[in-house]
């Protein structure tokens, strides 16, 4: 058999698999697409003049702050598989950085 035809008998070959999630990922997936979703729309909605949105830009761009945090970490589960693989520093690096810095805005933007 050749390697095409062994491909095309198998289409799982390691080539596919590094796309594969578990159900867990999947999920986390889904939920880190959310928040994303989130978080941009309050972002962009804490731009409307104040005649739309009142006071409450502070407040919003403190709601968008903890949903990036919490896709951060969605992202931080679905990287390690949620915590059943260890990845490399190197790599998880930024949204652990960023799930933090996150956290710390949110608090910022709720005391203003």
């Amino acid at each position: 058999m050749s390697v095409n035809q062994t491909t095309q008998a198998h289409p799982h070959t390691e080539e596919h698999d590094h796309h594969a999630h578990s159900a867990a990922q999947e999920r986390f997936l889904t939920l880190r697409n959310v928040f994303v979703t989130i978080a941009a729309a309050l972002f962009l909605a804490a731009f409307l003049p104040e005649s739309v949105i009142g006071h409450s830009a502070h407040l919003m761009r403190a709601i968008a702050y903890f949903c990036g945090a919490l896709a951060y970490g969605s992202e931080v589960l679905v990287l390690n598989n949620v915590f059943h693989q260890k990845m490399p520093m190197k790599e998880m690096y930024m949204p652990y950085i960023f799930f933090f810095l996150y956290i710390l805005m949110g608090f910022h933007y709720l005391h203003h």
